[in-house]
């Protein structure tokens, strides 16, 4: 394989890559963790790999980039209980499969529905809801990463510091700008 770097004044990159300068700057200043991308690259039939075909490929590069590091577990979504029902309709009809809750769940109407490794899980609340404290939040992502550590010291470092705590014990909480909030879990295997 070979690794082709095209050296462009940086206010012609727009103009050859057809995007923006920023998308050009980030996969550019990424050479170290692009020699990964040997397999995909042979997938694709391609002899060699340039920054031209990283960023025209750009989906792909990151999916086989982040493959290994983590994935998706779930959302979690406060609902009014009485849409419930509806809501799980809903996602079945998109192909959801609907699953039994934790018992320490029971008290509190929900459902929680599973697609491939990820899932949703519908909590029923009066809505509005006020924002939680440590180690729970009432709308959520999580994602659960094989190296739970490194992200929070990555975290911490953008001044995101994580909070440890919650009902497994070992999650991190983020609380983002504009109330975003991010539950990070550590990745079992098997």
């Amino acid at each position: 394989m070979r690794v082709t770097w095209e050296r462009l004044p940086s206010d012609r990159c727009e103009e050859v890559f057809d995007v923006p300068l920023n998308v050009v700057a980030k996969w550019a200043g990424r050479a170290d963790q692009l020699v990964r991308l040997g397999p995909l690259l042979a997938e694709e039939g391609e002899p060699h790999f340039s920054l031209r075909w990283i960023v025209r490929h750009e989906l792909e590069v990151a999916a086989a980039l982040t493959a290994n590091l983590g994935g998706l577990h779930h959302v979690s979504i406060h609902v009014p209980p009485t849409d419930i029902p509806r809501l799980v309709a809903m996602f079945e009809a998109v192909g959801l499969m609907e699953v039994p809750r934790p018992t320490i769940l029971s008290q509190i109407p929900g459902a929680w529905l599973v697609l491939g490794e990820s899932s949703i899980h519908l909590n029923g609340r009066q809505l509005p809801i006020a924002r939680a404290g440590s180690g729970t939040a009432p709308n959520h992502v999580c994602f659960r990463l094989h190296d739970l550590d490194a992200a929070c010291e990555r975290l911490a470092a953008l001044g995101f510091p994580p909070e440890r705590g919650g009902s497994l014990g070992s999650q991190a909480w983020i609380h983002g700008p504009a109330d975003v909030v991010v539950e990070l879990q550590p990745a079992v295997s098997g």
